[in-house]
C-alpha cells in the first residue's frame, strides 16, 4: 500500500481548519437567516464538494453555524462558504466575512474539542451540543466521503466530551428560571410526561414557563382563564366560579402555576389544604408568579407542598452558573489533556506509516536489482544492493558537508540510523 496515499502525516493537522459565525460573533438575525435545517445540510455539503473537490462537514445550531474541513488555502475555500451560505438569503457575503472566523491547526482543533464539550455554548454545558453534533457527522458521512483524519479528529472530540461531562459539574444545575422550575419538578415527581400541570391566571411568565414543562416531556395542562372575566379596562376580575375552578385544578394537578389575582392571593391556604386532602396527600409543586405573593405564605407549612416564587428559581438559576463557571477550569484541563494525548498518539501511527514508506522505497530498489540482474549470485547481489541502498544518503551526506549543515547534532542522528552499538543484539521481529 502506498504511503504517499494512504498516510497521515502530521503536516496535515495545519491543513484542519474550521470557519464559522457564532452567538459572539454574528447577530442573532443573520444566524436565523442563514440556520441550515437538517435536511439542508446535505445539499450544502453536496455543493461544496462539487464546486472545490473538498469533502466538509458542517454544524448548524442556533447558536453557530461552523464548517470543518481539511485544506492548505485557507482564504479561497472560506469565501466559497461564506458565499454559499449568503446564496439563498439576501445577505451579502462580504458582510459575513466581517463576523465570521478562522481557525487553522492546532488552534482549529482546540475549538472543536470545546464546542463539542459544550465549553464554547452560550450557556456553558448545555447537553444538546453532542447530540445535534453526532446528527451532522452522521449526515456528512452519507453525503460525502468523509477524510480518516476528519473521522478520527470527530471520535476524539466524542472522547473529550465524554470525560469533560462525567468528570466535572460543567453540566450541573439549572441555568434560567425555566430549567430551575424543571429540575425541581423532576425532583420530585421524576417522569414529568405523566405529570399534569394547573395554570392559574394569564401572566406572560406562566405561558412561558408552560412551554419550558412541554420541552421537558408535559403535555397535560389546564387552565382557570375560562373562569376570569377581561373588562373595557382591561382589568381582569374573577367570576363566580373561579374559586371552585381553582380547587379543582389543585386537586388535578401535579404542578401548579399561580399569577395574581384579581382579589387577594389566587391560591389561599385553605384551598391548598383541601386539595391536598383529595389527592390523598399525593405533594403538589407550586410556582408563586405573583409581584407581590399570589400563594399565601403560609401554604410552604403544609408539609405535602413545595412553593417557590420567582426569586426562589433565579437564585436557583445563579448557583447553578456558579457551578458551572467554577468546572470551567477542570473542563479546560481535560480538554488540554486530550489534545496533547491525540496529537501524540497521531505521532505515534505516523512514524509507523514513515516506516512503512522507507521500506517500500527499499523494496522498490530490490526487486529493480533481482528483475535487471536475475543471475547474480547472492553475494554479488547483497553488494549491489547495498551500494543501491547507500547512494542517496551518501550524497546528501556531501551535499550537508559541502554547505557547512553536518553538525555535531546530524552526525549523532545518521550514526544511530546507520551504524550498530558494538555488542548490540538485532531485533528482527520487525523485518
Amino acid at each position: 500500500m502506498s504511503y504517499q496515499a494512504n498516510r497521515l502525516p502530521i503536516d496535515r493537522f495545519n491543513q484542519f481548519r474550521v470557519v464559522g459565525l457564532n452567538y459572539g460573533s454574528c447577530p442573532a438575525p443573520v444566524r436565523e437567516a442563514l440556520f441550515l435545517k437538517d435536511d439542508d445540510l446535505p445539499d450544502f455539503l453536496e455543493s461544496l464538494q462539487l464546486v472545490s473537490r473538498i469533502n466538509a462537514y458542517a454544524i448548524s445550531t442556533c447558536d453557530r453555524i461552523e464548517v470543518y474541513y481539511l485544506n492548505n488555502q485557507a482564504g479561497t475555500f472560506k469565501t466559497l462558504i461564506l458565499e454559499s451560505l449568503a446564496e439563498p438569503t439576501n445577505i451579502k457575503a462580504q458582510y459575513l466575512k466581517t463576523l465570521a472566523y478562522e481557525h487553522e491547526g492546532v488552534a482549529a482543533l482546540r475549538h472543536f474539542f470545546r464546542v463539542t464539550s459544550a465549553l464554547d455554548s452560550h450557556v456553558v454545558g448545555e447537553p444538546q451540543i453532542l447530540g445535534q453534533i453526532r446528527i451532522s457527522h452522521r449526515i456528512a458521512k452519507a453525503v460525502t466521503t468523509i477524510d480518516p483524519l476528519l473521522d478520527q479528529i470527530f471520535e476524539h472530540a466524542y472522547l473529550t466530551a465524554k470525560r469533560v461531562r462525567t468528570e466535572t459539574e460543567i453540566s450541573e444545575g439549572p441555568t434560567s428560571l425555566g430549567a430551575a422550575a424543571v429540575r425541581i419538578a423532576r425532583d420530585i415527581f421524576a417522569d414529568l410526561s405523566q405529570c399534569v400541570a394547573g395554570i392559574v391566571g394569564t401572566e406572560e411568565m406562566a405561558a412561558f414557563l408552560e412551554e419550558q414543562f412541554k420541552k421537558a416531556g408535559m403535555n397535560n395542562f389546564i387552565y382557570s382563564k375560562k373562569y376570569l372575566m377581561v373588562s373595557n379596562r382591561s382589568k381582569t376580575t374573577a367570576t363566580p366560579g373561579y374559586c371552585r375552578a381553582v380547587s379543582e385544578i389543585l386537586s388535578a394537578a401535579d404542578i401548579a402555576l399561580a399569577c395574581n389575582s384579581p382579589s387577594g392571593y389566587a391560591l389561599t391556604k385553605d384551598m391548598v389544604k383541601s386539595a391536598i386532602k383529595s389527592r390523598k396527600h399525593r405533594p403538589i409543586f407550586i410556582i408563586d408568579l405573583g409581584v407581590p405573593r399570589a400563594v399565601e405564605p403560609s401554604i410552604a407549612q403544609l408539609s405535602e407542598a413545595f412553593v417557590y416564587d420567582l426569586d426562589d428559581l433565579e437564585q436557583l438559576a445563579v448557583e447553578g452558573m456558579t457551578k458551572r463557571r467554577s468546572a470551567m477550569a477542570a473542563a479546560e484541563e481535560i480538554v488540554e489533556h486530550e489534545l496533547t494525548s491525540f496529537m501524540k498518539k497521531f505521532a505515534q501511527r505516523d512514524v509507523g506509516s514513515f516506516v512503512s514508506e522507507i521500506r517500500d522505497a527499499l523494496e522498490v530498489q530490490l526487486l529493480d536489482v533481482l528483475r535487471d540482474k536475475p543471475h547474480l549470485s547472492a553475494e554479488k547481489a547483497s553488494y549491489l544492493l547495498l551500494n543501491k541502498f547507500l547512494h542517496q544518503p551518501t550524497t546528501q551526506l556531501k551535499e550537508l558537508s559541502a554547505e557547512n549543515k553536518l553538525d555535531t547534532e546530524t552526525e549523532r542522528l545518521i550514526r544511530r540510523l546507520f551504524i550498530p552499538e558494538r555488542g548490540a543484539k538485532e531485533d528482527l521481529s520487525e523485518l
